[in-house]
């Protein structure tokens, strides 16, 4: 992938892959959580500045709320 995108891309993409693997794993602790908000959070902070304004979409800003999700019904699978 490193002949096709900047480091700067696939270190910000790995934050968000990442955190979704960590969201859908079956046993999942508080700590680990607010690691993974965290990531989220940096990643929508980041995300306009990696990939412009014009994809600062909605859809991303839902991610703030994932691990809310987790916390009050489980994995998001």
């Amino acid at each position: 992938m490193k002949d096709y995108v900047s480091e700067e891309v696939i270190k910000h993409l790995g934050r968000l892959t990442f955190a979704v693997n960590t969201l859908l794993r079956s046993r999942i602790t508080k700590e680990e959580i607010e690691y993974t908000a965290g990531l989220l959070k940096q990643f929508c902070v980041e995300n306009e500045d990696v990939f412009g304004t014009e994809n600062a979409t909605f859809n991303v800003h839902l991610l703030l709320h994932a691990c809310d999700c987790v916390l009050n019904w489980g994995p998001l699978w």
